[in-house]
């Protein structure tokens, strides 16, 4: 604990030493690369095949170090101007302006406003089999064209909600026996066996 005290301490009285004429010792550094620029260095592979370059044609190191006043001349000429107007891509959808928190804490999430044909949202699922549940009184079929027509979805798509989905139901076990009829499977160290009917 006491070296990184000592660390801190130290840190602290050489910053304003380190920061001394920082300005003027930047501005040092820049002007000097203005009065003579300094080329960023060459990724070793290339700066292989230069020297090997120049070594076999000498005339080449006089090329690269001469200064090509036309072509100086050229660049301070060129001038572009930009046609056109800038196009921004534009979204189909705008982007949500509510930054409202959500309202009914059991769905924990905003519900859409705007719900297509042929799709349903966690609320209308939660209704459909709510109503899934009377499919007892009425024929399933019956009931999955009346629930297919009023949200415009499919009638077998329907049928398969009603058939295999089912809202999570509390089941108290009071005896040993119930618990036994609701087991469906007996783990075996080896293996899963399936009970016998009985």
């Amino acid at each position: 604990m006491g070296g990184n005290t000592s660390k801190a301490v130290v840190r602290k009285v050489v910053r304003p030493i380190k920061n001394i004429n920082v300005e003027e010792r930047a501005q040092k550094v820049v002007e000097k690369h203005k009065v003579k620029p300094v080329r960023a260095p060459l990724h070793p592979t290339t700066k292989e095949s230069i020297e090997k370059q120049v070594a076999d044609h000498p005339e080449i190191q006089e090329e690269l170090e001469k200064h090509d006043t036309s072509l100086v001349d050229r660049v301070n000429t060129l001038h572009l101007d930009s046609v056109g107007k800038i196009q921004i891509q534009s979204t189909d959808r705008p982007l949500p302006q509510s930054r409202e928190s959500v309202l009914d804490p059991l769905l924990a999430f905003e519900e859409p406003k705007k719900i297509p044909k042929g799709k349903v949202s966690i609320r209308q699922i939660g209704v459909i089999l709510d109503r899934g549940d009377s499919a007892v009184k009425d024929p399933l079929l019956h009931q999955a064209q009346c629930i297919s027509k009023e949200y415009h979805l499919n009638v077998q798509e329907t049928m398969n909600l009603l058939k295999y989905y089912d809202k999570i139901k509390i089941i108290e076990i009071t005896s040993a026996s119930d618990n036994d009829k609701l087991l469906q499977w007996k783990y075996d160290h080896d293996e899963l066996e399936k009970p016998k009917p009985s």
